[in-house]
């Protein structure tokens, strides 16, 4: 039974569900193509679930829960009547990035293996349980739903040993593209860096030592947008302010955020924020 189906708003999961909770018989099997990580947390009952490629099926009880990558065939089979929810995490680079510092070099995972369950505390249960009663009860704001979700993100990073997270986590991020904290740290400096002074994307390639491919890539990873999506908005953040609050000439202003003459400076004002150069800077309405 679905309780919700509420469309995920923003980046590259537009469309797709951001919650389910899921009502099962005994005997019955369930298929979910996972576009995205998720969380899956077993509320009733119990289940034998494989994720793609898998090696063999997992057994999950009543009060666990694990990851499901992004990309995924998730098949389950109830071995016990129950009810499971399904959270299709929204901000995915952002997730992504938290959990790189549970699966950093240092970071050693224990016993507990890669791709196993985790216990829910009490406590935990009791935040999931009000949870699924507000979406039973159609209070099913997505901003809300969001909201409680990253409270219960925050609450299994505070409740379980780093090397138990290390291995619930591991699921969630294949390991070619695991990254260092380091090198990241160093890029995204020289990407802000970069801000105010160069307006292509190819100047901006260069000014972190990489080649465009290799830039885009580590880019769109690390920022959720493209670069050329970024420049653009970044330059339209630079005309703004130096028109509403700087001392430049347009034609200095123009220089600066990359236009080859004050005509195409003017064209790009009226395109994109629908007044000229002219009247944004006097603060008149067209």
């Amino acid at each position: 039974m679905l309780y919700s189906k509420l469309p995920v708003v923003g980046k590259e999961l537009r469309g797709e569900t951001l919650v389910e909770v899921i009502d099962y018989g005994k005997g019955e099997e369930v298929t979910r193509h996972i576009r995205g990580i998720s969380l899956v947390f077993v509320l009733r009952g119990g289940i034998s679930y494989t994720t793609g490629g898998g090696n063999g099926a997992t057994y999950a009880g009543k009060d666990e829960m694990f990851i499901v990558s992004d990309r995924a065939r998730f098949t389950f089979v109830a071995l016990r009547a129950g009810r499971l929810l399904l959270y299709l995490v929204p901000d995915q680079q952002s997730f992504v990035y938290r959990v790189q510092y549970y699966l950093s070099p240092e970071k050693k995972i224990g016993s507990h293996d890669i791709g196993k369950t985790l216990r829910m505390r009490k406590l935990f249960r009791k935040t999931l349980d009000c949870f699924v009663d507000a979406i039973e009860n159609g209070f099913i704001c997505p901003a809300y739903l969001s909201a409680k979700m990253e409270i219960i993100l925050i609450y299994i990073t505070i409740a379980y040993p780093e090397e138990v997270l290390a291995g619930f986590f591991a699921s969630a991020v294949p390991e070619g593209d695991r990254y260092s904290f380091d090198n990241d740290n160093s890029f995204m400096e020289k990407v802000i860096a970069c801000t105010n002074k160069v307006f292509t994307v190819n100047e901006m390639a260069n000014a972190t030592n990489q080649n465009r491919q290799t830039f885009r890539d580590n880019f769109k990873r690390i920022f959720g947008m493209t670069p050329k999506r970024w420049i653009h908005e970044e330059r339209k953040k630079v005309i703004i302010s130096e028109l509403t609050v700087g001392n430049r000439s347009l034609q200095e202003i123009a220089d600066i955020t990359g236009f080859s003459s004050e005509r195409d400076f003017y064209t790009y004002c009226r395109k994109e924020f629908g007044r000229t150069a002219i009247s944004i800077r006097s603060g008149n309405q067209e």
